[in-house]
């Protein structure tokens, strides 16, 4: 029984794979059930095994890369690491997340994609996700910056972060990694001179 366990969570696994790398080439809308069974050599019928639809694929795509960013965000926040080395090492962990986990897709801009209640799934664990990374940044921040700081330094991060869906390539000339300390680095230098603070502050 156990084997059998196995054989199916892999069959998944490849059936994810094959969709994922589908939807970067033709996008969410562009890819048939027909196409993800075709790539892993199955047919139509058998994909329905294991996802219920396209959007479940979709769904399941999102809900395993929001468990992975929880459980680094849960481990990240109990170590004892200083406040910017916990944001540096969330920073790479969501990079990795982002990359790894939708093989370089636009998957974290289809959430419009998914049914209302998944939708809502994604929703509430994202949510989850962006206010432990804005506790590390007020953190960061010290104790004289404002909550809006913190909000629209933490939208900017996520928003940098989620666009390399876009235009990562593992052919590049950065490493994975190297991103996602770039990304850190560009915050913590912001916060750091205050001029992240100024601005939010000579808005008000």
């Amino acid at each position: 029984m156990a084997s059998k366990t196995s054989k199916s969570r892999h069959r998944s696994e490849a059936i994810l794979a094959s969709a994922v790398a589908a939807f970067r080439k033709h996008g969410y809308h562009g890819t048939s059930m027909r196409e993800i069974a075709d790539a892993v050599e199955r047919t139509k019928g058998s994909l329905y095994y294991y996802f219920e639809s396209k959007a479940d694929i979709l769904y399941e795509a999102h809900d395993r890369a929001l468990d992975r960013m929880l459980a680094a965000l849960a481990r990240i926040e109990g170590s004892d690491a200083s406040a910017e080395e916990q944001l540096r090492e969330l920073v790479v962990e969501h990079v990795r997340a982002i990359v790894d986990g939708f093989h370089g897709t636009a998957l974290a801009l289809e959430l419009d994609a998914l049914p209302p209640q998944a939708r809502r799934r994604v929703i509430s664990k994202r949510d989850r996700f962006e206010k432990g990374l804005r506790r590390i940044l007020a953190h960061c921040a010290g104790t004289e910056a404002e909550a809006l700081t913190v909000q629209l330094t933490g939208f900017t991060l996520l928003g940098a972060i989620n666009w390399l869906a876009r235009w990562y390539s593992p052919r590049g000339e950065m490493s994975v990694d190297e991103i996602g300390r770039f990304f850190a680095e560009l915050v913590l230098a912001g916060l750091r001179d205050g001029s992240v603070h100024d601005l939010t502050t000579a808005q008000a």
